[in-house]
């Protein structure tokens, strides 16, 4: 079991976009390994979902155990490392589970990676989720409320 704070799991949400592209490419579902490696999967340490939104902590499992195949994880794997794609990392979440994660050369788990314009994306979904939770009252609440130290700043 590996544990993940905030700052990592933004990151996870931002590499599953990217397996979930290649996934819709017909690539399928992906696990990682390190860029010209082999897949690899942690040992198991759970055969049980975890549930769709983990904790504080992540379970890392087999892909098998969670219904994937290694061979179509490897294509997928491939496809995000091909000469061009500039992929940093990939983390596949199946059951609120690991089931595999590969990184570029000279990155892993702890790296800082650029997200370029998806996070975008991934800052209006996770906005979305904040308003239809009630956490946030609509997309014109201003910054300042959390942050009143940016106020009559640029920010």
């Amino acid at each position: 079991m590996r544990g993940w704070g905030p700052g990592r799991r933004l990151r996870l949400a931002a590499f599953t976009l990217v397996v979930a592209l290649a996934a819709g490419m017909g690539v399928g579902p992906a696990g990682l390994a390190p860029a010209g490696g082999t897949p690899s999967s942690p040992a198991p340490t759970t055969t049980q979902p975890a549930g769709p939104v983990p904790g504080g902590e992540w379970l890392v499992d087999a892909p098998e155990a969670h219904g994937m195949d290694p061979a179509v994880l490897e294509g997928a794997r491939e496809y995000a490392f091909a000469d061009g794609m500039n992929t940093q990392g990939v983390v596949v979440v199946r059951d609120g589970v690991i089931v595999s994660e590969w990184y570029a050369d000279g990155a892993g788990p702890g790296s800082w990676a650029a997200s370029w314009s998806m996070a975008k994306s991934v800052a209006s979904a996770l906005i979305g989720i904040a308003i239809d939770e009630g956490k946030i009252p609509s997309v014109d609440e201003p910054m300042t409320t959390w942050f009143p130290e940016w106020a009559g700043t640029d920010r």
